[in-house]
């Protein structure tokens, strides 16, 4: 089961790599790095294969013989304890990450028929998966070489949505040195819920010398825990069921050229929002609009919620990588497609004052994504100058419909004048959305001597989004004009610029000084207009948003890498910020504007402790002061723009902090005694902008012991969440019903969580 017992990140990770029971990170090649005393962790964050320790980057990476032994299969459950990394969500099948706070909104309800793109970039391998216009979906980390966060802009190598940082998912690759096979499973049980089982696997089989293939997969059943009250009262809705896989073939016909093709499914089936809610009792009779029957406030001592709101995504992604190495020059082509569909059902009845009546606002989307990345790095040893040159193209594109049916009682806004009956569909409507980039970049590096580097790169962007209303049959989608854009070609285009420079100096090689400056950007978009909007609004576009980071750091190893420690301060100023404006006068057309600036700072510190061959330690703190600055007045027509000066970012803590441990303690030569716990503090957050309520800081204890034997079999009971914790990650306000209450929802953690899992491995 999800386990967050003991993490390592960044140098932590680089500490307890040495011990016994885990191997070397492979680099992009598939190739150990190794040292004689301090084995390496490899990343590729900078497109060139470095030590961790020697990257002057804010960068962590968590490796994969770690993810599995700590039994941490999602990024909800990992990178949560990476410093300047904060969770907003964690839906199955969905999380959403918030980098250094860079975020202006926990809430997944949209204002706006607008799509507003994510500020944090997620790439598989090197295949960009954050969408333009679908969630991201959260891959399980099953049979990975790593997990590499890199924090703060990186616009120039990743390009857009890497504004607040980028989280790459780095599976291992086919290898021809021999057969390797891995399982593992679990069985638990969770308070206020029911069993938990699944398991997960992988194998290599080398078809030739030159040829090989590797295949892994997972199937997760877990029980849910919010009871829910409409249509009818159940238990335990919010169950989930993950099933996924992958498929890769490396073939390798000469030393300097490889040749990746690779498959993934991922599909998650989820029973209900993992989200409790206020609570009251139906009538079922349409004169109590707005006046709940025996309303109970949410509280986190009650895991019910008033609807069961099932979501489903599926995901397919091809993608294959050439690689060619000459004297001079390494050159790559990558190439990937991705498909998903969702389907989300959320009842937004009682947000806008009803109780009655409900609409089972369906959500159905189907999304395409297809990128080429071309790139050329330099590969001469020893010369004083390194460079990187390459040229990127993205088409994205997909549906979007809203299906929303009256239920329960008729919904009764003007008794005998303006009622809706139960059946009638109020929204039908669907557009198709498009979105393409093209955008070269470039990176140069000047070794000024051996002590001193200095780097920078470029990237140009052309972007575009385009948008198309294809149907709108909904009794209300004539009233809100969406039927008058039916056919209307509409969209927004920019061209952009991002910047980074960077001066590293390192008077030893266990001690690395760097300072950095780098920019990056989300795109604009168009809002699709209304016909009936006062003022009319028929073709309103919205920039990019844009932001500057500026940080020092340091990385440094001692004790003959028994003792880690990194920090880095930084300062960000985020301009011209995407926010949401509604229309004052029916049918309340929503849009987003660029209406604010804000500044973040920030400090984040990393210590990784081996005091014994036996024992790891390791800490990660976070602070993160992020703050409006200014947000622009009212556009005319329309309400406030949410927010004000000197107000916190939303969904990220001033102070979060964790501390983790591990044991590996050999009992004779054919058992091991392996061991761990995490203790984890979030800090009090504000959910989103103009809403002032804190969600409370919360702190979360996970441990496991158990024993690992020679021939590959591990054996470990462990306990997530020990002390029964219910952390608030995302609060939904509701508008007041006329009796006063007002109905929220809160997304919320799993419970305490008890278990066994069982481990094989083969090599």
């Amino acid at each position: 089961m999800r386990s967050y017992v003991y993490i390592m990140t960044g140098s932590v990770l680089a500490t307890i790599m040495s011990a016994p029971a885990f191997a070397q990170a492979n680099g992009e090649d598939g190739a150990q790095s190794s040292s004689a005393d301090t084995p390496e962790i490899v990343v590729t964050a900078t497109r060139r294969s470095t030590d961790l320790q020697s990257t002057p980057l804010s960068v962590s990476a968590i490796s994969g013989e770690f993810l599995e032994e700590a039994g941490l299969d999602s990024v909800s459950d990992a990178i949560t304890l990476v410093p300047g990394v904060s969770l907003v969500n964690d839906q199955p099948g969905r999380a959403d990450l918030t980098v250094r706070g860079v975020n202006t909104s926990s809430s997944s309800i949209s204002t706006t028929d607008a799509i507003v793109n994510s500020t944090t970039a997620v790439y598989f391998d090197e295949i960009p998966v954050t969408s333009t216009v679908a969630k991201t979906p959260d891959f399980r980390f099953v049979d990975m070489n790593r997990v590499e966060s890199l924090r703060g802009p990186q616009g120039t190598l990743y390009g857009q949505s890497a504004m607040g940082g980028v989280i790459r998912y780095m599976p291992n690759l086919p290898d021809t040195n021999g057969v390797e096979a891995g399982a593992n499973s679990y069985v638990s049980t969770t308070t206020d819920g029911g069993e938990n089982f699944g398991f997960d696997g992988y194998l290599n089989i080398p078809l030739s010398d030159n040829l090989a293939f590797r295949a892994a997969g997972y199937y997760y059943d877990n029980s849910g825990f919010i009871d829910t009250i409409f249509p009818a009262p159940a238990e335990d809705t919010n169950d989930e069921q993950t099933v996924g896989g992958r498929v890769a073939l490396r073939w390798t016909p000469t030393n300097n050229f490889a040749l990746d093709l690779g498959y993934l499914y991922h599909e998650v089936d989820v029973g209900n929002l993992q989200a409790i809610s206020s609570l009251y009792e139906p009538t079922g009779d349409p004169a109590f609009q707005g006046l709940p029957q025996n309303f109970v406030d949410v509280s986190t001592s009650n895991l019910s919620a008033m609807h069961i709101q099932p979501a489903f995504l599926r995901s397919h992604l091809f993608h294959g990588k050439a690689e060619l190495e000459l004297d001079t020059i390494i050159a790559t082509l990558i190439v990937g497609h991705k498909l998903t569909d969702t389907r989300n059902v959320f009842e937004a009845a009682e947000l806008t004052g009803g109780t009655e009546s409900y609409f089972g606002n369906t959500t159905i989307g189907d999304a395409d994504s297809t990128t080429v990345e071309f790139r050329l790095v330099s590969n001469l040893d020893d010369s004083p100058v390194e460079w990187i040159a390459g040229a990127y193209y993205e088409n994205s594109g997909g549906t979007i419909a809203n299906l929303a049916i009256v239920s329960g009682a008729p919904r009764v806004f003007i008794p005998g004048i303006f009622e809706l009956p139960v059946g009638l569909t109020v929204l039908d409507a669907g557009r198709q959305l498009s979105f393409d980039e093209l955008a070269f970049y470039g990176d140069l590096a000047i070794n000024i001597s051996d002590e001193f580097r200095l780097s920078g790169g470029i990237r140009y962007s052309d972007v575009s989004n385009n948008y198309s209303w294809q149907f709108a049959n909904g009794f209300f989608d004539p009233l809100i004009g969406r039927d008058a854009l039916v056919g209307l070609d509409q969209g927004s285009a920019e061209q952009l610029l991002t910047y980074r420079i960077n001066l590293e100096f390192a008077p030893t090689n266990d001690l690395l000084f760097f300072a950095q400056a780098s920019s990056g950007y989300r795109p604009g978009g168009f809002n699709p207009g209304n016909a009936l909007a006062v003022p009319p609004i028929g073709d309103f576009d919205f920039a990019s948003d844009t932001l500057w980071n500026y940080e020092v750091g340091m990385r440094s190893t001692m004790a003959d890498g028994a003792l880690t420690f990194n920090a880095v301060a930084y300062r960000i100023e985020w301009s011209d910020i995407q926010l949401p404006a509604t229309q004052l006068f029916p049918p309340f057309f929503s849009a987003t504007v660029n209406a604010g600036e804000a500044r973040i700072n920030g400090l984040e510190l990393e210590l990784g402790a081996r005091p014994v061959d036996i024992l790891t330690i390791g800490a990660v703190y976070t602070y993160t002061d992020a703050e409006l600055t200014a947000v622009a007045p009212p556009i005319p027509g329309f309400g406030a723009i949410p927010g004000a000066e000197g107000e916190q970012l939303p969904g990220t803590a001033k102070h979060q902090f964790s501390i983790n441990g591990n044991i590996n303690a050999p009992l004779n030569d054919s058992v091991a005694l392996i061991g761990g716990f995490t203790f984890q503090h979030v800090g009090s957050r504000t959910s989103s902008l103009g809403f002032a309520e804190r969600m409370p800081s919360y702190n979360i204890v996970n441990a496991r012991i158990g024993v690992r034997l020679s021939s590959g079999i591990t054996a470990t009971l462990f306990a997530d969440n020990l002390t029964n914790e219910v952390a608030v990650l995302r609060q939904i306000p509701g508008a007041p019903f006329l009796s006063g209450e007002v109905f929220d929802y809160l997304s919320v953690n799993r419970p305490q969580t008890f278990g066994l899992r069982l481990g094989f491995k083969y090599r």
